[in-house]
């Protein structure tokens, strides 16, 4: 006889409640894109759309990235280690900065290219509201005019807005 061990949705409100503040909340994705070999990154709030963009030339995510930014608390990243290709050190390593997209909004957008371009998002209720968050499945939609690297579109909630802006 087995028993199978279910998680349910609101395991993501418990871990991206965790983040203390926007400010570090903004500094993993932007470690995100530094950990992908960005050497730019663009952050734009555009305050009257209530949407926060946050851009990067990195390398951008293929279909076995996707999946493995979605598989929370995992990492193949190593802290500290030295990236030859991109000749600098890993920042991340504990599988949980997307969750800081949370912190600012509850929809999201990402569009992203490897050797594909993919769109796809996530919508923060309907992630908390599932009994067994390893059912719920995210539709990806490839699309050949998004530009090499990441782009990640927050619609931003109103008391975020204020703090963003006053930041």
């Amino acid at each position: 006889m087995q028993s199978k061990i279910t998680v349910s949705g609101n395991i993501i409100s418990e871990l991206s409640e965790k983040i203390p503040s926007n400010i570090i909340a903004l500094n993993e994705l932007i470690k995100n894109a530094y950990d992908a070999g960005a050497s730019q990154v663009k952050i734009s709030l555009n305050s009257s759309m209530k949407k926060l963009v946050i851009v990067d030339d990195g390398e951008g995510m293929d279909k076995a990235d996707i999946d493995a930014l979605f598989h929370i608390s995992s990492s193949n990243k190593v802290y500290g280690s030295y990236n030859e290709n991109y000749k600098r050190y890993t920042q991340g390593s504990k599988g949980l900065g997307f969750l800081s997209v949370f912190k600012f909004g509850r929809n999201v957008k990402w569009e992203t290219k490897k050797d594909k371009g993919y769109q796809f998002g996530l919508n923060y209720d309907d992630l908390n509201s599932q009994f067994d968050i390893a059912e719920y499945s995210i539709e990806l939609a490839e699309d050949k005019n998004i530009a090499k690297g990441t782009k990640i579109e927050i619609n931003v909630s109103e008391y975020n807005i204020r703090s963003l802006v006053d930041f």
